[in-house]
């Protein structure tokens, strides 16, 4: 990056240095000192003069073109017969450094310490401008004890030429480093700190430098920034005009009237400073108003465009896109580089605490990032550890409630199959009873006998007789068999129907008119005859040889509903079956005494031998009636086979964790999705029935949605999930108002800290 600041580097900087003269021979013109006009004497070869370059804004200097002592000065250093050792007392030359304003500069080796210096002489100038180079030797003196100044050695305001002696800095200046382009951010914020803190420290003295620029800070051999070249430097009430370098002066600085040197103006050039560093040009550079001002030469309108072209340039943006810069290191550069004076940082120790400021905020950052993250994330892994438990312990609580249901229906279905089992055993019992002894004898014998009469005549009987009437008297009062049924039946071997009576409350013992067709039909096809099931009707079937239990009948009689046959065979005294005896059992009587049971949010079912339902009580099956009438008395809903083999052998005994139940009618229960509590049992030891899908087994179960069983699980484990929820925010919101709160004591005790 080329430097604007002056034609010619600053007194102690090496950039455009010197290549050392060939035997020390020449003349001035080959050194290209400038004039005290800035214009440089012609050379032999061109004849004609060589303007100097207009980017730089200095007071108004003598036209005299009148040779000055340090002119004189070069000649002798480049006679062969003079020694370099005579210019500077103590010190061996080695070669020009470059130019300045009023000087040249040198390097040089103190003879005693071999130390490198830079020697400033003054090389021409009028009395006021020698003056002026006193002044920087007074402020250079008043700052030497600071870090980041360039320190000076001696003063010889006696010689001729007058010169004085500074530290020389090896590592040529921060215009030669931006040559090679813009510079990462933490070097670049590493320099500008250090830069700040040498300003503050002259600011601090009263000083104010008014030409900040890349080649006024020179790099040590540790690469650390020295302020240089304090030509234009200003005490504190000085008003003389004091001059910068374009694009790197604030914009009421360049102005010729008197002012009060104001450290903001220091502050913009710190910023303009920065941001070369940063994007490799000055802010607001513009081609047009560069070309413009090197191609104006009166300097009070250079000055005048110079102003009115940076104020109508846009806002400085380039730094905020580079990579690491963030929103308080740019806030600190806009700063800066405000046009307006009232609105820019006042001072460089003002900037200071800026960067102290955001240095602690980074430096706390990661400390309140991690107080803040910490608490949160402790609580989050206990909030998820918390839920995985919960959670565990939700599914032990559904298996556990689960199990609990599942027991009480395996309780319940058991005790209702235990009661059915002994009803019904007690009517098989009865019955048997009414076969033994004389009742039995004479039931026989009155059944040979109209068997006998009606295959001789071939007219079946119509009514009951006299005798048989006696015969059902005495067994209603001696065995009490209208305890147990509501009427008996009885029919010969070939199914013709010999007796058929009923009784009530109203009628101890009657015949419906009704039922006396009955009497010439032949009912051997029906399965309380037959045992094998009904049967198509013109087939002739053998009655039972063992007790047998009917499927559900549908009766026609008004009131009486489903009935159920409880069959037994009757024998003669060679074991032949001559006929068949039944009790009618009403299921609205039998099934009473656990009508009333229920099951909260359950059903019972209650199946026969054949897997046909006597019970369900579900949606469009709670009254057998209805479920026999829509399948019609020859076809009673079957439970499915495949089902009730897939009950048996489950790892635990009458229980199921997925029933599939084949009669559910809702169409928004899904199937599987049942707990059921089930037992089988067997009325009738005596019966195996081939026919029959379950044998002689009969079986109960009781069965709950699992949806609902586990719904209130369900419902309280969402209570606890939403309330763990809230909790878990409420401490989030604690912690943060904690740590907000610790934020903002820390931001208080920063601006009490800064005043």
């Amino acid at each position: 990056m080329a430097d604007t600041s002056r034609p010619v580097p600053p007194a102690t900087s090496k950039e455009k240095e010197l290549p050392p003269p060939n035997n020390l021979t020449g003349t001035l013109s080959q050194l290209n000192v400038p004039c005290a006009s800035g214009a440089v004497p012609p050379t032999p070869s061109s004849g004609n003069s060589v303007t100097a370059p207009l980017d730089v804004a200095l007071p108004p200097q003598s036209e005299s073109l009148e040779l000055t002592v340090v002119q004189r000065l070069s000649d002798r250093l480049l006679s062969e017969s003079i020694s370099k050792r005579m210019l500077a007392s103590g010190y061996q030359m080695m070669r020009p450094l470059g130019e300045g304003t009023y000087g040249t500069v040198w390097l040089a080796v103190e003879e005693n310490t071999g130390i490198h210096v830079a020697i400033k002489f003054f090389a021409h100038g009028t009395g006021q401008q020698w003056q002026m180079l006193q002044d920087e030797v007074r402020q250079l003196a008043v700052l030497d004890d600071a870090n980041g100044i360039v320190h000076l050695k001696d003063v010889v305001a006696d010689a001729d030429p007058p010169y004085y002696i500074m530290s020389y800095a090896d590592g040529g200046s921060l215009a030669q480093r931006l040559e090679k382009g813009p510079m990462p951010l933490k070097e670049s914020l590493h320099i500008f700190r250090e830069v700040v803190q040498a300003l503050a420290y002259v600011h601090a003295h009263g000083v104010r430098h008014c030409d900040l620029k890349p080649g006024n800070i020179l790099l040590d051999s540790l690469g650390r920034p020295l302020v240089a070249d304090f030509g234009q430097a200003h005490l504190s009430n000085d008003a003389t005009p004091a001059l910068g370098t374009f694009f790197y002066m604030a914009p009421e600085q360049a102005d010729l009237g008197h002012k009060i040197p104001d450290t903001r103006w220091d502050v913009y050039g710190l910023g303009a400073l920065f941001y070369a560093m940063l994007t490799g040009q000055p802010p607001r550079k513009d081609l047009a108003l560069s070309g413009e001002l090197s191609g104006t030469v009166e300097l009070d309108h250079r000055l005048r465009r110079y102003r009115e072209g940076i104020s109508s340039t846009p806002t400085p943006t380039a730094h905020r896109r580079l990579p690491g810069m963030d929103k308080a290191l740019a806030a600190i550069i806009d700063g800066c580089l405000e046009l307006d004076p009232k609105k820019r940082i006042a001072s460089a120790e003002t900037i200071l605490h800026a960067l102290e400021k955001r240095r602690v905020r980074q430096r706390q950052l990661p400390l309140l990032a991690y107080g803040l993250a910490a608490p949160l994330l402790v609580i989050l892994l206990m909030a998820l550890a918390g839920l995985v438990m919960f959670n565990q312990e939700i599914e032990e609580s559904k298996k556990t409630l689960q199990k609990q249901v599942l027991d009480g229906d395996k309780v319940m279905a058991q005790l209702l199959a235990n009661g059915m089992e002994i009803g019904l055993k007690r009517r098989i019992t009865n019955l048997q009873k009414l076969l033994k002894g004389e009742s039995g004898m004479q039931l026989r014998d009155m059944i040979v006998a109209e068997t006998a009469k009606r295959r001789a005549s071939g007219m079946p009987q119509v009514n009951v007789d006299e005798q048989m009437k006696r015969w059902m008297e005495l067994a209603a009062k001696d065995i009490g068999i209208d305890t147990t049924f509501s009427g008996l039946s009885a029919a010969d071997a070939d199914g013709f129907v010999i007796m058929n009576v009923y009784w009530d409350d109203a009628n101890p013992l009657y015949v419906a008119p009704e039922h006396e067709k009955i009497w010439a039909q032949n009912w051997s096809w029906r399965d309380w005859f037959s045992g094998r099931g009904n049967q198509p009707r013109d087939e002739r079937y053998a009655p039972v040889s063992t007790p047998h239990i009917s499927q559900p009948i549908l009766s026609k009689e008004k009131g009486r509903g489903v009935l159920l046959y409880v069959t037994v065979p009757v024998t003669d005294a060679d074991n032949k079956v001559v006929g068949v005896l039944a009790g009618v059992l009403t299921w609205k009587d039998f099934s009473r005494w656990h009508e009333n049971v229920m099951i909260d949010n359950g059903k019972i079912v209650i199946f026969n031998q054949r897997g046909q339902a006597l019970k369900h009580q579900t949606s469009g099956h709670d009254d057998v009636e209805a479920v026999i009438e829509k399948a019609g008395d020859s076809n009673p809903p079957y439970l499915d086979r495949e089902l009730v083999d897939r009950l048996k052998p489950n790892p635990l005994p009458n229980e199921c964790e997925s029933f599939d139940d084949p009669f559910q009618t809702d169409q928004k229960d899904e199937g599987g999705h049942r707990l059921a509590g089930y037992k089988f049992f067997n009325p009738n030891d005596a019966e195996l029935d081939a026919d029959g899908p379950l044998g002689a087994q009969w079986g109960v179960i009781v069965e709950h949605k699992k949806e609902e069983v586990l719904a209130p699980v369900g419902d309280l484990g969402q209570f606890m999930v939403r309330d763990g929820l809230w909790m878990l925010i409420a401490a989030g919101a604690l912690s943060g108002g904690v740590w907000a709160g610790l934020i903002w004591l820390l931001r208080r005790e920063e601006r009490l800290g800064h005043g």
